[in-house]
């Protein structure tokens, strides 16, 4: 993406950004929602993520994270009818959610909940001490909502508490959508299609990324990158060809949209979203502002 930015950006007849930033598996907060807040927009972003190997993701589940805190009373583990195991407390509520939550077996677009990590007596003062009843334990549970559910989860999460157990929100972001029949995404199908020779799926995922962060300002956008697996896992990889053939496509991407510069630009007439036609030749189309996020 840097080579081709470097190549056609000071050609096109419209602006076109490249975002680098680093901490998107952090959240993105302190690069894309940094720049976000101080104004940066897109008609239309795209982000390089590696996996989504050549289909086109227009929605991804967004991401809850939350804290469940339970509290007991210590006492030596020989006598634990003393004392009250917060680890037990913490467990019922876990096993509620997951009652209700249950793991998928194969993949699903649905609602997840995964445990990330549990501890007693907090980060720096986690138990260590194997006789003594915990009188505090805590939980990291990572939920991948669907968007349907976004003004659902908290409540239905809250719901399933069971006594002595708290929960507190880290993180919650606006979901990824942007309508499948966009027609920057009917353009990239359309361009391709012959460098591929195969049709470029429009698709659904679970993880997601920085686009979440454009979605919630109003910016369309997708996830769309090259062939690669494995990733946060060992082995991770990305195939070579496919880079090239990555750049074919968003060179044709951007040099088709290029071609309508004086039907729509000098016309200020955007892109019709809500055409179903696929001939993307018929549409005044052009972007006045593509954004490629590219995450390091």
């Amino acid at each position: 993406m840097i080579f081709l930015f470097k190549e056609l950006a000071h050609t096109l007849a419209y602006p076109l950004a490249l975002q680098i930033t680093t901490d998107e598996e952090m959240g993105g907060e302190n690069g894309t929602g940094y720049q976000i807040e101080r104004g940066i927009r897109g008609d239309f972003v795209i982000a390089s993520e590696c996996g989504s190997n050549f289909s086109i993701v227009h929605e991804a589940k967004s991401r809850l994270v939350v804290k469940l805190i339970a509290n007991g009373k210590t006492s030596h583990s020989a006598y634990p009818w003393l004392g009250e195991n917060a680890i037990w407390k913490l467990q019922q509520t876990i096993h509620s959610i997951l009652q209700h939550y249950p793991p998928p077996a194969e993949e699903a677009y649905r609602t997840t909940v995964n445990i990330t990590r549990m501890q007693t007596q907090g980060e720096e003062k986690s138990e260590v001490a194997y006789n003594r009843t915990p009188d505090y334990c805590e939980a990291l549970l990572d939920v991948r909502y669907v968007p349907a559910e976004k003004d659902l989860i908290v409540a239905q999460l809250q719901s399933l508490l069971t006594e002595g157990v708290e929960m507190q929100i880290l993180h919650n972001t606006v979901p990824h959508q942007t309508d499948a029949n966009n027609s920057y995404i009917k353009i990239l199908q359309e361009v391709g299609a012959p460098i591929l020779r195969k049709k470029l799926p429009v698709i659904k995922q679970h993880a997601t990324s920085d686009v979440r962060l454009y979605s919630a300002v109003g910016c369309d956008g997708i996830e769309f990158g090259p062939i690669g697996k494995n990733q946060h896992a060992e082995e991770e990889w990305v195939d070579i060809k496919s880079l090239e053939q990555y750049y074919d496509i968003l060179k044709a991407f951007l040099l088709s949209l290029n071609q309508f510069k004086q039907s729509s630009f000098d016309k200020n007439e955007p892109i019709d979203n809500n055409s179903s036609s696929n001939d993307y030749t018929h549409h005044r189309a052009h972007a006045q502002h593509i954004s490629f996020p590219l995450h390091l």
